[in-house]
């Protein structure tokens, strides 16, 4: 019994504690210049850090907002999405033998942020939309994907005529589906 009186009491204790906290008036807050908006009510204190003793902290209820932010607007991004030009939908690779990966780089960004590319291969399931691809067996890596080509070696692949090649470098984007024998 003891103990369920001294739970209820620290309850109740807590439930007075919140009260007193989150019925205080709604916070000002005071703008100044080059400085952080201060919190005029920043003494309150926090009810779980009072009852697990880490008053004084930050809590969810601090919010701090600097004047001096962004201004709202994004900056322009450099991610460069290269249109595939082969292998075509009508293409066909023949395993083990090579082949070339052409892409488009007519229209670059200023400024790329990664020119290392990577050609992975992989295929389409008829099932999911997924990209199933071999991560772990790249068919050309380190190379600049402004070059606009990599000649490639074809691996030995069941024959199918679900297959994709993705270009990394700055981005990530593939080839439409094309078959191997």
């Amino acid at each position: 019994m003891r103990s369920i009186g001294c739970a209820i009491y620290v309850l109740t204790l807590a439930g007075s504690l919140c009260q007193a906290v989150f019925a205080s008036p709604a916070p000002s807050y005071s703008n100044t210049s080059d400085n952080l908006l201060a919190r005029e009510d920043a003494s309150a204190p926090d009810p779980l850090g009072v009852l697990f003793g880490t008053a004084g902290g930050l809590s969810p209820r601090d919010d701090f907002t600097s004047t001096n932010a962004s201004d709202g607007t994004l900056e322009a991004r450099d991610v460069y999405s290269p249109r595939i030009l082969d292998p075509r939908s009508t293409s066909v690779w023949v395993a083990g033998q090579s082949a070339l990966v052409r892409w488009d780089t007519s229209d670059p960004p200023s400024s790329i942020t990664n020119r290392n590319g990577k050609l992975v291969l992989g295929y389409m399931d008829e099932h999911t939309a997924n990209e199933h691809l071999f991560l772990d067996q790249p068919l050309a890596t380190n190379f600049d994907i402004m070059k606009g080509f990599q000649k490639v070696r074809v691996p030995q692949v069941p024959p199918g005529n679900n297959y994709i090649v993705v270009l990394f470098g700055d981005s990530g984007n593939r080839s439409p589906e094309f078959t191997i024998n």
